[in-house]
């Protein structure tokens, strides 16, 4: 059953936070932007804008390009994996753009994921590096960060993609309905052990935070209520195994934490939603 949560026009989440700046009075926006819910086998526009501003007074040009972290030796928050291929997400009006003098140009975001059940319930980061010239002067760079989270699905047909594949990546637990179960996938030559934990993002995390998702606030008291079956689970070379998430705390609104799974070299998030309705 493939399920979606809170919902701004076709996605479950868009959180956009300030623009980025170089020096010469570049500036790129959003400087950092999470998207939930996204649809895999359709051509799809973002629903936002990647806007180039130019504070000089030059016309400059632009190019940008769509790179992994580890191509341009950047970090990115934990929980998330390199997209598979940057040929998915792109710029509608290209890879150039002249920029005016204190002028900016807006193209729109779009991504188009293979239609494979194995891409439902990732997370993923990205990075869009912003370059700018004039007339060979000079040549500055910015990159802003994007993460981005593909719808989730409860059985898909294939193994979810990633290390480990995590099947569905979000469930909603409800007075009714208290209890999930979620199914964990060793795809790799190797054997994964795998501890988990409830978790909420603190104070001494990474600038860069796993972000909550428009409407549902983190929560401590939930996050302690969550229970799971196991807490550490051991996959052989293409096992799959099963574990139950419920919680014991039954808040009078709408909040959400995450299960965080760790196993050298692995850190994955799981969201888990409480809805009181």
């Amino acid at each position: 059953m493939n399920r979606e949560f809170t919902k701004i026009g076709m996605f479950a989440c868009i959180l956009i936070f300030t623009a980025i700046q170089a020096v010469f009075g570049i500036r790129v926006s959003p400087g950092v932007m999470t998207v939930r819910g996204i649809p895999v086998g359709v051509d799809t526009s973002l629903g936002i804008p990647l806007t180039l501003y130019n504070d000089e007074d030059m016309d400059l040009v632009y190019t940008v390009r769509v790179m992994k972290p580890s191509q341009i030796k950047k970090r990115w928050r934990d929980g998330y994996e390199e997209i598979p291929d940057t040929n998915w997400l792109y710029l509608a009006d290209g890879k150039k753009f002249v920029v005016p003098a204190k002028g900016n140009v807006s193209s729109m975001l779009r991504i188009h994921i293979p239609d494979s059940e194995s891409y439902y319930n990732q997370m993923w980061a990205v990075y869009f590096l912003v370059t700018a010239k004039s007339g060979g002067m000079f040549n500055t760079a910015v990159a802003p960060l994007f993460m981005l989270e593909t719808k989730t699905l409860d059985e898909p047909a294939v193994p979810p993609a990633g290390i480990p594949g995590i099947a569905p990546s979000a469930v909603s637990l409800t007075v009714d309905n208290s209890k999930a179960n979620i199914d964990f996938y060793n795809t790799t030559e190797s054997e994964l052990r795998l501890s988990m934990f409830p978790y909420i993002p603190g104070d001494d995390d990474e600038k860069v935070e796993i972000e909550a998702t428009t409407g549902w606030k983190f929560d401590e008291d939930f996050m302690n209520g969550i229970r799971t079956s196991d807490k550490q689970i051991e996959l052989k070379s293409g096992e799959k195994k099963t574990i139950t998430v419920w919680s014991e705390s039954f808040p009078d609104r709408r909040v959400q934490a995450l299960i965080r799974v760790e196993g050298a070299p692995v850190i994955r998030y799981i969201r888990i939603f409480w809805n009181p309705n």
